[in-house]
Formats: C-alpha cells, structure tokens, sequence
C-alpha cells in the first residue's frame, strides 16, 4: 500500500507528477522533482514551479531556504521563489544553527550570513557548526574560538 503523501488524489496532481522523471515525498509542502537530469522544487499541493528544474542537485527545504548546485558549485535560493540567496561560488555549504551557513571556497571553510555576506573569513582548514554564536576553526593543528555577532 502507497504511503498517503504518495497517493494521486486528483487529476491536477496525476498531471504535474507526470511531468517529472522522479520525485520525493513532501517536505514542508515542496517536492524535489528531476526532468532531464536536473533537479527543481514544486508546491505539493498544485505542482506550481517553485524553483525551476535547472540544477544539478537540491537539498531539502530549510527555513525557507534551499541549497543547490550547478555545476561544480554550490548556493543558496529561496524555496519559495527560486531567487538566488547566495551565489554559486561555493565548493560546499551547510546550514548551521542560527541562520548562519557554514561553507567551504578554494579548500578553506570560513561563515556566511544568511544573505551571503561573509561573517569568518575562508582561512580555515576546517570550521565547526555555529552554537550560542561560537564557531570552532581549525588552522594547522590549531583551534580556535571564533566569536561573531
């Protein structure tokens, strides 16, 4: 038996799943959907394009965010419109705890905000998750307490 968030209920969703060569189970009310080997978001409800099917990966929805890649980079957009948050620059992003993203540019790890803006600089061989505003770098063998507001 299909899980209900699988089952077709109507025409109108029989039509925009029909669209798609793959698709997850909602999240939020957003679906990943593939066409073609790329990868976009749609509104569960109605199939209504959120984010277009133009990358070559997605992750899930997220605080109204939603990384992908196009290419060989990563950014942000928004889930909701597909508007581009953080440019594809990035060779890996995450989110963190408190609206912050942890990213990863020419080999080093540095903190963005949620507008892309750069809280830590990319110096760091590695950067831990963000936690009561403290991020945890790593440099050689060093570690280091980074505070940021």
């Amino acid at each position: 038996m299909e899980h209900p968030s699988q089952q077709i209920t109507t025409k109108a969703d029989q039509d925009w799943r029909n669209q798609y060569d793959w698709f997850e189970n909602p999240y939020d009310g957003k679906v990943r959907v593939k066409k073609m080997g790329k990868y976009g978001m749609v509104n569960h409800s109605n199939g209504n394009v959120l984010v277009p099917t133009e990358y070559d990966n997605i992750d899930y929805s997220y605080k109204g965010k939603v990384k992908a890649k196009k290419g060989e980079y990563w950014g942000m957009l928004d889930s909701s419109s597909g508007e581009i948050l953080v440019p594809f620059q990035y060779d890996w992003l995450g989110y963190s705890y408190n609206d912050t993203i942890r990213a990863k540019k020419c080999g080093y790890w540095g903190m963005l905000d949620s507008n892309g803006d750069v809280l830590v600089p990319f110096k760091y061989d590695f950067l831990g998750y963000s936690h009561d505003d403290k991020v945890w770098g790593r440099k050689g063998v060093e570690m280091i307490e980074i505070f940021f507001n």
